[in-house]
Order: C-alpha cells, then sequence, then structure tokens
C-alpha cells in the first residue's frame, strides 16, 4: 500500500528530537533509512515561482535541506490522459510542459508538485511511473548539499 503524505515531525521519535533541538538554518541529511519508501516528505523541499519565459512566470521546487541519494522525495498521483484528448486539448497548451509520457500514447499529470520537478537541464532526481497503481515516484538521485 503506497502512503502519499508524511508529516514531518511524525513517525520516528528521534527525528522529532532531533529536529527540535536544531538551530534555525542547520541542515541535517536525511537518509532513506529515516523515510518510508513510500512516503512523500513535504519537509524536504519548497515551490518557488521562477522566470519562464519573458511573458511567463513558472514554479520550480528546491530543497530545504540536505537530502541524502536515495530518498524518496514525492510519490504522486497521476490522472490518465487519452492519447485523443491530449492531442485535442492539452498538446500545446502550457500544460504540455508538465506531462509525464505514460503507455500507449497516454500522458500523465502528476498531482501535487509532481510535474514541477526536473525541469533543469541536470536534474538531480530520478523518477519510475507505476502504471498499475498510477504513481510517479521521485527519489533522490544525487546527493544535495544544502548550503
Amino acid at each position: 500500500m503506497l502512503r502519499t503524505r508524511l508529516d514531518c515531525f511524525s513517525g520516528a521519535e528521534a527525528r522529532a528530537d532531533a529536529a527540535a533541538s536544531m538551530e534555525i538554518g542547520e541542515a541535517k541529511p536525511i537518509r532513506s533509512s529515516e523515510v518510508g519508501s513510500a512516503a512523500t516528505p513535504h519537509c524536504l523541499y519548497e515551490v518557488f515561482s521562477t522566470p519562464y519565459t519573458d511573458e511567463e512566470v513558472a514554479r520550480g521546487v528546491r530543497a530545504k535541506q540536505s537530502i541524502c541519494k536515495g530518498v524518496v522525495v514525492e510519490v504522486a498521483h497521476c490522472i490518465r490522459i487519452p492519447k485523443q484528448e491530449y492531442e485535442d486539448h492539452l498538446r500545446y497548451s502550457v500544460l504540455e510542459h508538465y506531462l509525464y509520457v505514460g503507455r500507449n500514447g497516454c500522458m500523465l499529470m502528476a498531482l501535487g508538485v509532481g510535474s514541477l520537478f526536473n525541469h533543469s537541464k541536470q536534474p538531480n532526481l530520478y523518477f519510475a511511473i507505476d502504471h498499475d497503481h498510477l504513481v510517479i515516484r521521485h527519489e533522490q538521485a544525487v546527493d544535495c548539499s544544502f548550503s
């Protein structure tokens, strides 16, 4: 069973105690063993606005603290968009840039912040699509040093 949300301060008591004792601005790496493999630790990132083109502003996601390689950053539920619906309504829209390619010509729209990850030319997340459960799992690909 997949869980899609993890409260940053619930779960392991040791983590809560460590978080409470940290100074503001101090970063503590989180290892994959500390976060369930199907959890979404929203405390790891923040959404921000960034220039996209001269006329548009887009949204991005950045780490709020160090994230170790292998940590699951997001498990995003998806909406499957049939091929014809994509061709008729979304192909030439701004939403096209936020979709994932699914099976049989279908597209997947990740809910939550799942569609905002990996818009960099050098992304630091891997993603894996679970077509049977319609979720996309985003995992840290490299150690993320927070500065």
